[in-house]
């Protein structure tokens, strides 16, 4: 199984999880992504994901910044250094592209206070909730 046939896979997961609709075109989806020089992903096969993206920071102007895209652990390495090792290798990237600093963000049906407690442990700040309005 290549790279983009596990993150279409896990995606699709990750997707159902979270209570959002599969796209039709996810496995075209992450192939066009994977061309932006922007866009980066770190896999873990069979055990997870993570997908961000450098772009100028809007609070730190001058200055890049990281931002997870998608963060998906399997089920059964959850509670496992799985996690960790996908946030170490997205702040290395991050590090390697000059980022002055990384954000993550928490879905409300993915376990918010299990991810919480994550992001505290690695140094990260709570600097705002996200809401959402499909048009």
């Amino acid at each position: 199984m290549s790279e983009l046939d596990y993150i279409t896979d896990a995606a699709k997961r990750f997707y159902d999880e979270a209570g959002f609709d599969i796209p039709d075109n996810i496995r075209e989806y992450y192939e066009e992504l994977s061309k932006n020089p922007l866009i980066f992903t770190k896999v873990i096969k069979g055990k997870g994901f993570i997908v961000g993206m450098v772009a100028p920071s809007f609070l730190h102007p001058g200055r890049l910044q990281c931002s997870e895209l998608a963060w998906y652990v399997e089920p059964e390495y959850r509670g496992t250094s799985v996690a960790l090792r996908l946030m170490k290798m997205y702040e290395q990237h991050a590090k390697d592209n000059g980022c002055y600093y990384v954000s993550m963000v928490c879905l409300e049906k993915l376990n918010p206070e299990a991810t919480g407690k994550i992001y505290e442990k690695l140094g990260y700040n709570r600097l705002e909730n996200h809401y959402r309005r499909v048009l």
